[in-house]
């Protein structure tokens, strides 16, 4: 057979191979080239400077940057945190002013208009439903009951219900950031002038040219939180009224703020379950679960916990046992009965929106 000439199919399909074959080549030594570059990149970058390892060991003490400085992690919350303080115990103390003014007002206008008002109630007993003067008689005696109210009943006065909620809020907030900032001090200074002495901190700072934060920012913290505890860490609170029942304010574990429903003659603490979940109270072992009937012909199964602490304004008291009540009851809210607590004893006091807790003689 004769060889192939020149130009024929199979000549035109070696030289494409060849070239196949060259570009091929080229294609792997570019990888690889590559490959190196990124490696080396990679060996560069894991190779942390001295800089870098300080940074990671100040790091790992605790401690992180704000500009030059080196400060506990806490410390930026807790900055937060006072400047916040600082505010809100001003809102409280005009609040703790302008509350009692308005009762005292209403005391007055009380004295002036309640015998019109018992008047028109009264009168409005003696007539008929369709009465011709009933419904101009109804029309005075609502004017009326929208400005004043008797002294016991003052959260009928919406303008003094919605004050004292705003009161109470604010005590629970103030009450809580209070709580979290002195034992944040306290921890802050512990800690600082250990870490001030340590000599591996020392060396690190050195290294990167920065400082440890000192206490002298908080110099006037201490006077803060002394104003703040005069206003909340007191045996008494704000309350009001709403949906029949009176609001009392407490704290859960000194973190979490709670508004309850109170329950006279009850010896329960009912908390709703996502609010149980919010405090991590624990189930207790020692109990068993129980059948509440919480409102007539409504029974739920509640599950017994321990609140590790329960505060009321300045009075704590520890291992506290509750009731979790289900996911389905979530409408009932968290209740506080009024035989709850052994070492409380709790009066409530509607002619000043106030209840007030002082130590019992334990049971």
């Amino acid at each position: 057979m004769s060889a192939a000439a020149p130009g024929t199919p199979t000549r035109q399909a070696s030289v494409v191979a060849q070239i196949a074959c060259r570009v091929a080549s080229l294609v792997c030594r570019v990888c690889l080239m590559c490959l190196m570059c990124l490696v080396g990149t990679l060996t560069t970058a894991c190779a942390d400077t001295p800089e870098q390892q300080a940074e990671a060991a100040l790091l790992a003490k605790g401690l992180s940057r704000r500009g030059a400085t080196w400060e506990l992690a806490d410390e930026a919350l807790l900055r937060r945190r006072l400047s916040q303080l600082e505010r809100m115990q001003t809102e409280l103390f005009a609040s703790h002013r302008t509350l009692p003014a308005l009762i005292q007002e209403n005391q007055t206008h009380w004295g002036q208009l309640g015998r019109q008002v018992e008047s028109l109630e009264k009168k409005l007993k003696s007539l008929s439903t369709n009465h011709a003067d009933r419904p101009k008689l109804e029309r005075q005696l609502a004017q009326l009951q929208r400005t004043v109210a008797p002294p016991n009943e003052l959260s009928r006065l919406p303008a003094l219900r919605t004050l004292a909620k705003q009161q109470l809020a604010r005590e629970l907030d103030i009450l809580v950031k209070t709580l979290w900032c002195r034992a944040a001090l306290s921890q802050l200074r512990e800690q600082q002038p250990q870490l001030a002495r340590d000599p591996e901190v020392k060396r690190h700072l050195s290294q990167l040219g920065g400082a440890l934060s000192t206490l002298e920012a908080y110099r006037d913290s201490s006077d803060l939180l002394t104003k703040c505890e005069d206003l909340v860490l007191v045996p008494h609170s704000t309350i009001y009224q709403e949906g029949g029942h009176w609001r009392l304010g407490v704290i859960v574990n000194d973190t979490v703020p709670l508004t309850v429903s109170w329950m006279p003659r009850s010896n329960d603490i009912l908390l709703a379950s996502g609010v149980a979940a919010t405090c991590k109270a624990r189930i207790d072992e020692s109990r068993r679960q129980r059948q509440l009937e919480v409102e007539k012909d409504r029974v739920v199964t509640a599950t017994p916990i321990v609140l590790t602490t329960l505060r009321f304004g300045s009075q704590a008291v520890e291992n506290v046992p509750a009731w979790r009540l289900p996911p389905e009851a979530a409408d009932l809210g968290s209740r506080l009965g009024e035989r709850a607590v052994d070492q409380w004893k709790v009066s409530l006091h509607p002619e000043r929106l106030q209840a007030e807790v002082r130590r019992s003689v334990l049971r």
